[in-house]
């Protein structure tokens, strides 16, 4: 597993590039909107996703005022805001929830009122109330969990035919949510230090449901680990599947300045670097997958060993650990190459690889004859028992 020493040096690495990116987002938001840097108080506003994705991709129709409103303070709050709303005439109010029954895919001229704890939204030339569906939090109010594909995340979703169709059923949220809180439960038993590093850096999960792209994590929106919902989630896929994007949401921040770690350039593909080897990856993505499989297997395994999953659970946590020790495996060897890292590099590859050695030590016995054979990039347990019908739950 991977030790605690090195998650600790990871968490303040993480430190420091969060902080490096709040100032380079600070930098952009004052040549840009001087007017609202100087109402925001609050640092977090400066790690919000939307405002990453808002420079990033560039989407001027969506209003900065939307995107920080709930960063300024109460009294500096606009009565009136323009609200892009989303194909369903949803816009998302970052950390404060949703306003529904705007016009869809435009931008709305809005009043907005607070009346104590109650919201309401209403159209400038409408008697008829709009409704608002409050924020979801889970991690002590951490993590804000989204549903709903507004248009700052549009651009993330080039492989997505219908972007539309990726939006995750509103009756099934709250169901979602409990599965997910239920995993971040898990999670702190099992390793709090690990919690803890997830926690340093994102700030959403958002969930979505396609079959491309993959789940994934990005810097062109910061903080926010997608998740998603190809199955009906278990607590082991959402202990599984944060670990993994909310890890590489963590690790970029930890090696924003890649030159800390890596002696030659990140966007090398394996191929080209790597004799004997048709991997189509960078070296910076696969130097990832090292750390986010580490965070993987320490969490599945611990739970096994420490019997914290019922016996559905610890079969499907035993299933993806297999498939993820494959995995890790294959990377290591493929990136044993001490030319490629500096000493810190070296550091960070050499507690990956005694990770995986510790995990096959201790459990590789119960992981023989698990048959992976049928199974896409990502891990899908429907699959997995297809094929190892002894082993579903």
């Amino acid at each position: 597993m991977i030790n605690h020493e090195l998650v600790q040096y990871i968490a303040n690495a993480t430190d420091d590039g969060q902080c490096e990116l709040a100032v380079t987002l600070h930098g952009l938001l004052s040549r840009h909107a001087p007017e609202l840097t100087d109402l925001i108080t609050d640092e977090a506003a400066l790690l919000e996703p939307a405002l990453f994705s808002w420079f990033t991709a560039r989407r001027h129709d969506i209003d900065l005022q939307q995107i920080l409103y709930s960063y300024l303070p109460e009294s500096a709050r606009p009565l009136r805001l323009k609200l892009t709303a989303d194909a369903h005439g949803i816009a998302h109010l970052p950390r404060i929830g949703y306003i529904t029954g705007l016009t869809p895919l435009q931008q709305s001229d809005t009043n907005i009122h607070s009346i104590a704890t109650h919201w309401m939204a209403a159209p400038l030339n409408s008697v008829n109330a709009m409704n608002f569906v409050p924020a979801r939090f889970s991690a002590a109010g951490i993590l804000e969990f989204t549903y709903h594909l507004d248009p700052i995340v549009w651009p993330l979703f080039t492989e997505t035919k219908n972007i539309h169709t990726a939006t995750v059923a509103v009756n099934e949220v709250a169901e979602l949510q409990n599965t997910f809180n239920h995993a971040l439960t898990l999670m702190r038993k099992i390793r709090p230090d690990i919690y803890q590093l997830l926690c340093i850096a994102n700030r959403r999960v958002q969930l979505y449901q396609a079959e491309a792209p993959n789940s994934f994590a990005t810097l062109s929106m910061h903080g926010t680990a997608f998740l998603n919902r190809v199955e009906r989630p278990s607590p082991i896929f959402f202990l599984d599947d944060f670990a993994h994007q909310g890890g590489h949401v963590v690790f970029n921040a930890a090696t924003l300045n890649n030159e800390r770690f890596l002696n030659i350039n990140p966007k090398s593909l394996l191929c080209d670097i790597v004799k004997n080897c048709s991997d189509q990856r960078t070296l910076y993505s696969a130097f990832h997958g090292l750390f986010t499989y580490s965070l993987i297997v320490t969490v599945l395994l611990e739970g096994l060993l420490h019997q914290l999953f019922t016996t559905p659970q610890a079969d499907e946590a035993r299933a993806r650990l297999g498939f993820y020790l494959l995995k890790f495996q294959r990377d290591l060897e493929s990136l044993a190459q001490p030319t490629f890292y500096t000493a810190e590099g070296t550091l960070l590859y050499r507690g990956f690889h005694a990770c995986y050695e510790t995990a096959i030590d201790r459990y590789a016995h119960e992981l023989q004859g698990l048959d992976y054979s049928n199974q896409p990039y990502v891990f899908h347990y429907g699959r997995f028992n297809e094929l190892n019908q002894s082993c579903a739950a």
